[in-house]
């Protein structure tokens, strides 16, 4: 099984200490009981999202391939090993995701329908995460938040579904559960993409230093379209503020 193939090489590991760090629950291993808290919608969905981020973790590393021609052709150690690593890196990645899949695929028959959803209460975002004077919907859409959505939109439907046609939904039904994780998700999604720019910022560093203009000019492109990610969470949780507010309030 795929799924064993993947425990055997210690991908379990790995796939632990990422739900770690971005704080999400691990589904059981092969060998272990079927979980009892996920029905089979949401395994579904959790399928779905491990099969758009494996996608993604592709996409990201083909991004990386300008500055590895690069640094071989003009040689440059330094930016050399450090794409290496973020290959390394990504292929971790994709290999966890994959797992994850894998694991969807193995319990998906043996859960039941449907679960009474659990209920999860709103919190206040505060420090980084709590929204400034200024952000308001009108201005994300004057710095071209709604259009740079719509294309991030169309991007996740095609890693995810291919041209299928079908469409991922960020709310899967308008209830305001739904809208309480959605705005913890852009939290973990703002945190994970701001990183993210911070990883790149060395490769930025050395493509202008020793690469050609070209891939000096597509490294900043790419530092900032993870800063445009990491403020896409922040015009999501814009959008749904003033749901959230009326049921923070309430709960004084």
């Amino acid at each position: 099984m795929r799924v064993k193939f993947y425990e055997a090489l210690g991908v379990r590991a790995l796939y632990a200490a990422v739900a770690w760090i971005v704080r999400e629950p691990t589904l059981p291993p092969s060998s272990g009981a079927p979980p009892t808290s996920v029905d089979k919608p949401k395994m579904a969905e959790i399928r779905r999202e491990s099969r758009y981020f494996a996608a993604a973790n592709l996409a990201r590393a083909a991004c990386y391939v300008p500055h590895f021609v690069a640094f071989l052709v003009w040689p440059y150690k330094a930016g050399l090993v450090y794409v290496i690593g973020l290959f390394v890196l990504h292929g971790i990645m994709f290999a966890v995701e994959n797992y994850k899949t894998a694991l969807c695929d193995t319990w998906a028959p043996h859960l039941p329908d449907k679960l009474e959803p659990k209920k999860i209460a709103p919190t206040w975002p505060t420090g980084w995460f709590a929204l400034m004077s200024f952000e308001t919907e009108r201005f994300y859409r004057l710095i071209g938040m709604e259009a740079f959505r719509r294309f991030v939109t169309y991007m996740m439907n095609m890693l995810t579904f291919g041209f299928s046609g079908k469409k991922v939904d960020f709310i899967p039904a308008p209830k305001r559960s739904h809208t309480v994780v959605f705005e913890l998700e852009t939290r973990v999604s703002e945190t994970v993409h701001f990183f993210s720019a911070l990883t790149i910022g060395p490769l930025v560093w050395f493509s202008w230093a020793a690469a050609p203009l070209g891939v000096s000019l597509w490294s900043t492109v790419v530092v900032f379209g993870d800063l445009g990610l990491a403020l896409l969470q922040r015009y999501h949780r814009v959008r749904v503020w003033p749901v959230l507010r009326r049921m923070l309030e309430r709960k004084k």
